[in-house]
């Protein structure tokens, strides 16, 4: 019969390439076995190798001249098609033969095997099997996860235990549950999932293996019996034979393989435990291994994260010592440019008062002369007087600014002696601010709003006033919208050892380049004429070198201008 069948394998295939021999072999439990041929294949002592190669590769495998083709004939036996041919193979050749073959899948089914094998033991056939499962195990990434796995070991088991009630159970700590990975029973449905002690004191027996970690072994009748547990069938029809092996590492439990036999003259065989036990060894042992490198790889991604953490602080830190280094060299520049002005000021001082003096009394002398002179009708030297005298208060007046100029520049040059510490409420300041503030309007309409909660506190009042004053000064000159929304906000926090300042106004507001050089002496809005634009250079001066504070632009504000204040606060 096996004879015929390659005759006819022949002729087809001979359609597509030309086939010099052809063998045919049988495998199952018990080896691999030529069971015939037609012409000799050439590779005589190999050919039982590449065979190997085909049963593992469960795909063609080309070598050469030579191809072989896996057909599964049954759940036991498979089959394997050795081809010797002359013919360049492609793949279009090889997807024929494939289809060829499973044209005889029916036929291959009855052809007996037979209980002695010709080029291997039993036991290598099913040393073989398990390699090949214990090989998918270690590649599995997810093997508690894995039911494609779980179904191939199944099959492993069921090839060398020749059964199919077969049970690969998974064990859930965190919700203490029993669950499926794989599930076949010849007599009863999946119970699954079920609550372990809820199990265990019904009697099952997945249950018992799984909670105690132990092997079972026999009918489970007897099994029950030993356990003291009622024998009835709450959880599954009893066995006639029964292996169940814990998946476990130590005293980590991961679930249980159960293989059991309803076939009252069937018996496992001695060397079925065994295999079964490496099995579940190397379930456990995988498993153990995938939750190493589970929390391995969360410490390190926790690490990860606290090193990018502190990274980002450290930058952060480097950042605010960057900002803090250039608000030292530009606070060091700015109090040696208001050394130098005040000394520039203070021998300045002295020779403009003299010559405003001298400009006076010049004045005083010549108005006396003018009115002698008119006495005398002389009109042409009283004309010319007059000049001089026009041209005198002129000096005096261009004196008059100098003299204002200097006692701007010398509030750069100011100390914290020559203010006193007092101690007054935010309410007073504000209060303060308001009604000077009115008095600068010349009637424009500014809405006042104070916010902030009334606090005792302890500073320099007048500095304070000084710097406030100024910015609504500046927001009056530079900031001023002829409109009835225009608003000066104030707002005050108080801390146990700071007070923070919130200041807007809801203004023209300033362009990029001009609030990069806000704080810079003698920059000013063109637009406005006769100012020094010292201003805001006195605020920050105060600011950084009386108070110890410091003052920024608010870029929160898409319209106005806005500053943040922060000063310590001391005590005398």
């Amino acid at each position: 019969m096996a004879e015929g069948l390659l005759e006819n394998i022949q002729k087809k295939v001979s359609k597509h390439f030309k086939a010099d021999a052809i063998s045919m072999w049988l495998v199952n439990e018990h080896g691999f076995k030529k069971k015939t041929s037609s012409g000799n294949i050439s590779l005589k002592e190999k050919e039982l190798q590449f065979v190997r190669d085909v049963y593992i590769a469960s795909k063609p495998v080309v070598s050469g001249r030579y191809v072989g083709v896996l057909l599964s004939a049954n759940s036991n036996t498979s089959v394997i098609f050795v081809f010797e041919t002359s013919t360049q193979l492609k793949e279009k050749n090889i997807e024929n033969l494939q289809l060829i073959l499973s044209e005889f899948s029916n036929v291959v089914e009855t052809i007996p095997y037979y209980e002695i094998t010709d080029d291997i033991s039993s036991s290598t056939s099913r040393a073989l099997a398990v390699a090949n499962i214990l090989d998918a195990i270690r590649q599995s990434e997810r093997v508690l996860e894995d039911k494609s796995l779980a179904k191939a070991i199944a099959q492993t088991i069921e090839q060398i235990a020749q059964t199919k009630n077969i049970i690969v159970a998974r064990f859930f700590v965190k919700t203490n549950k029993v669950d499926t990975l794989y599930y076949e029973d010849e007599h009863d449905e999946p119970r699954f999932p079920f609550d372990l002690d809820k199990a265990l004191v019904n009697g099952s027996v997945t249950a018992f293996i799984i909670k105690f970690a132990k092997t079972l072994r026999g009918s489970s009748i007897e099994i029950c019996r030993d356990l003291g547990v009622e024998t009835g069938e709450e959880y599954g029809t009893h066995a006639n034979d029964l292996i169940g092996m814990p998946i476990r590492n130590n005293d980590r439990v991961f679930g249980a393989l159960i293989v059991q036999t309803y076939d009252s003259s069937q018996v496992f065989k001695d060397y079925v435990p065994s295999i079964i036990s490496i099995i579940a060894d190397a379930l456990a042992n995988r498993a153990i291994q995938q939750e190493l490198n589970d929390e391995l790889n969360a410490t390190i991604e926790r690490r990860t994260a606290e090193l990018r953490e502190k990274n980002e602080a450290l930058n952060h830190a480097i950042e605010e010592l960057k900002k803090t280094k250039q608000e030292l060299v530009r606070s060091e520049s700015q109090a040696y440019l208001a050394r130098t002005i005040c000394k520039i000021a203070h021998n300045l001082n002295t020779p403009i008062g003299n010559a405003k003096v001298s400009t006076s009394i010049t004045a005083d002398l010549i108005t006396d002369i003018s009115n002698k002179l008119k006495t005398m009708n002389d009109n042409e030297i009283a004309e010319d007087v007059e000049d001089i005298l026009s041209s005198c208060r002129l000096t005096d007046s261009a004196l008059s600014k100098a003299s204002s100029v200097i006692s701007e520049l010398k509030k750069l040059g100011t100390t914290e002696s020559e203010f006193k510490i007092s101690k007054f409420s935010t309410n007073e300041l504000f209060t303060m601010i308001k009604e000077v503030s009115l008095s600068m309007l010349n009637g424009k309409q500014v809405e006042f709003k104070l916010e902030g909660d009334d606090q005792l506190i302890e500073s320099y009042y007048t500095v304070l006033g000084e710097i406030l004053l100024s910015l609504v000064e500046n927001s009056l000159e530079h900031g001023y919208l002829m409109n009835d929304n225009f608003y000066i906000q104030l707002k005050s926090k108080v801390t146990k050892d700071n007070l923070e300042l919130q200041y807007f106004d809801n203004g023209k507001g300033l362009d990029v380049s001009m609030k990069n050089k806000l704080f810079d002496a003698f920059e000013t809005n063109a637009e406005i004429a006769g100012r020094l634009g010292l201003g805001m250079s006195i605020v920050q001066y105060l600011i950084s070198n009386i108070l110890k504070g410091t003052i920024k632009i608010n870029e929160e504000h898409d319209v106005g201008l806005g500053f943040t204040i922060s000063i310590p606060l001391t005590s005398s």
